[in-house]
């Protein structure tokens, strides 16, 4: 029978079956992987959090209030003189086609070819 040097080795130890169980050799460190990427990717999205908190730390009260003091107070009677201005221009009622009017266009152009 033949087996690797490290199992050769170790055949002594008492701990030779778990070396050579599956679990031991694939599993396990399996486990260990995910949980240190689960520990990892914990650390970087807590750093992620924290930078953008920082950013919006920098945000002052007195930028807040400059933007709130930027934006004009909703209006209503200022607001329905702007919509009849534009209502007011000159434009054109248009009728969109309905599926009855396509078929209607088709089978008088087939008629006037015909």
């Amino acid at each position: 029978e033949t087996r690797s040097f490290f199992f050769v080795s170790c055949s002594w130890l008492p701990m030779s079956f778990l070396l050579r169980n599956k679990f031991v050799q694939f599993g396990l460190p399996m486990l260990v992987l995910m949980v240190a990427g689960s520990l990892g990717l914990r650390e970087f999205s807590e750093a992620r959090i924290q930078l953008r908190d920082e950013h919006t730390r920098k945000l002052t009260d007195d930028a807040v209030r400059q933007t709130k003091t930027k934006q004009d107070a909703f209006d209503m009677n200022r607001e329905l003189e702007r919509l009849q201005e534009l209502a007011s221009t000159e434009w054109e009622q248009k009728r969109v086609p309905r599926p009855e009017d396509i078929q209607r266009q088709y089978e008088e152009k087939g008629r006037k070819r015909g």
